[in-house]
């Protein structure tokens, strides 16, 4: 994503992931973690916490996007994020403009647009998450959610037995923007679970 050189051995999200576990290998080695991703980078963590259940002591996924296939997602017409109030949409530029778009601007765009682009490369293929995970859960989405929508994620329910599940309105991909109390309060609250079952 700008910060690590283009490996040419990385061709699909399979390859992010075993990227991903090199990485927490290297840094955490044997030791337990807690992991969190958000929309893409949620679904790999929440892979990494099924193929390492022993080691991951907690999971938060922010906004998931569970289905690599564009047109295979449920999502919220746009019409739906269009009729937030227009402070959403300022609070909404100001955080893209000071987030994303310094981020956009790093990203490898020749090597990561083909993976975007191709479904069959991005979906993450042969990972068991079926299994429950038993670990504090953290699952967050926005009511307003145009990019990946909520209900895919919603349908993970009951693979997470110590998940707390949020479906906040006046947010959408971006959350938060709408409500950060909100958000800081449940992240605080998965913290704090996590701290407890370590």
């Amino acid at each position: 994503m700008g910060h690590s050189p283009a490996e040419p051995w990385v061709r699909d999200k399979g390859d992010f992931l075993e990227a991903l576990r090199r990485g927490i290998n290297d840094h955490a080695g044997d030791s337990p973690f807690a992991i969190a991703g958000t929309s893409s980078g949620a679904e790999l963590a929440r892979a990494v916490a099924h193929l390492m259940p022993d080691r991951v002591r907690g999971l938060l996924m922010r906004v998931p996007m569970l289905v690599g296939d564009d047109a295979a997602r449920i999502v919220v017409p746009a019409e739906a994020e269009a009729a937030l109030p227009a402070h959403y949409h300022e609070a909404r530029a100001t955080k893209l403009g000071r987030l994303w778009e310094p981020a956009r601007q790093l990203a490898d765009d020749e090597f990561l647009g083909p993976i975007r682009a191709d479904p069959r490369r991005y979906t993450l293929r042969g990972v068991d998450t079926e299994t429950p995970y038993a670990g504090p859960t953290l699952v967050i989405v926005g009511r307003q959610d145009t990019r990946v929508g909520y209900q895919q994620a919603w349908d993970l329910m009951h693979l997470y037995p110590r998940a707390t599940f949020a479906l906040l309105d006046r947010e959408g991909h971006e959350l938060p923007v709408s409500n950060r109390k909100l958000f800081e309060t449940l992240v605080n609250d998965w913290l704090d679970r996590v701290k407890q079952s370590w």
